[in-house]
């Protein structure tokens, strides 16, 4: 499922997907689908030059 949703948020697109699995766990368990994902985080204002995508979506998501 986070392959699915890397390749189409362009920002996840190059960071380490067991990283971005384990960000994204929590909302996974919650019954949230690839596209939901996809469309959710494609919505995010995202600075262009991201270091640390994993880290960057953990930060939003325990903000959020």
């Amino acid at each position: 499922m986070t392959e699915q949703v890397q390749r189409q948020v362009w920002w996840l697109y190059t960071a380490c997907s067991r990283r971005i699995a384990y960000a994204l766990r929590p909302l996974i368990a919650a019954g949230w689908t690839a596209p939901q994902l996809a469309a959710e985080l494609a919505t995010w204002g995202v600075p262009p030059h991201l270091k640390d995508a994993a880290a960057y979506l953990r930060h939003e998501l325990h903000r959020r």
